[in-house]
């Protein structure tokens, strides 16, 4: 698999589930997830969407209730990494739209720490309405929300007038395809550390109003 300069992970499996392991936070903490290879964009008007989204339903059930087990049983998931994090109190907000469970919990403790105040959502519809009442500091996307590519949310958000200039990071994998990424303020790779967050967060603290 390819990865972002300088990060480590490996995975195992056959192509519809893998085992990984991961740096997250820091370096040198690694987690174990399970790799669904289902983030992949299909249009709504192909015969075979509906048939894929129940299938990545069914998926995101499955990863979930393995690493539920795997943490239970003792070994290091993501849902360890939110201890790791410090909540720091603060007044800036930041909205999760995200597909992946206990990835978007870490995110959210990551920018907790950083000193966020959270909201996560995993409906689309939600995180627009969210966005557009709260106007965030930050509107977090990941490469899904739901059944919604997160770049598809992120043209949503500039061509509003009122969502416009509302600073939107997006979370991709080494797979994502970085065409995806050209409204957006700042991209972050998958696996997430505290570094490569706060250089995301430097990027949006740096950019112009109309860059954001």
């Amino acid at each position: 698999m390819t990865n972002p300069p300088g990060r480590k992970a490996w995975t195992t499996g056959a192509t519809r589930f893998g085992l990984g392991v991961e740096e997250w936070i820091r370096r040198g903490e690694f987690f174990l997830y399970v790799a669904t290879h289902d983030e992949m964009e299909l249009p709504e008007d192909d015969p075979d969407y509906g048939a894929w989204q129940k299938l990545r339903h069914h998926n995101a059930r499955l990863k979930r209730k393995i690493e539920a087990a795997w943490h239970t049983a003792g070994l290091p998931t993501l849902k360890d990494t939110k201890t790791m994090c410090p909540f720091t109190p603060g007044e800036k907000i930041a909205i999760i739209g995200e597909n992946t469970g206990y990835e978007a919990e870490t995110l959210a403790a990551m920018l907790g720490e950083q000193g966020y105040n959270t909201t996560i959502t995993a409906s689309a519809d939600y995180f627009l309405k969210q966005v557009r009442k709260c106007h965030p500091d930050i509107a977090v996307l990941n490469s899904f929300v739901g059944e919604v590519p997160g770049h598809v949310i992120a043209e949503t958000l500039r061509k509003d007038a009122e969502t416009s200039n509302i600073p939107i990071m997006l979370i991709i994998s080494p797979f994502d395809r970085l065409d995806h990424s050209l409204e957006a303020t700042t991209v972050l790779a998958k696996p997430v550390t505290t570094e490569g967050l706060k250089r995301a967060l430097d990027d949006i603290r740096n950019a112009a109003p109309s860059q954001r």
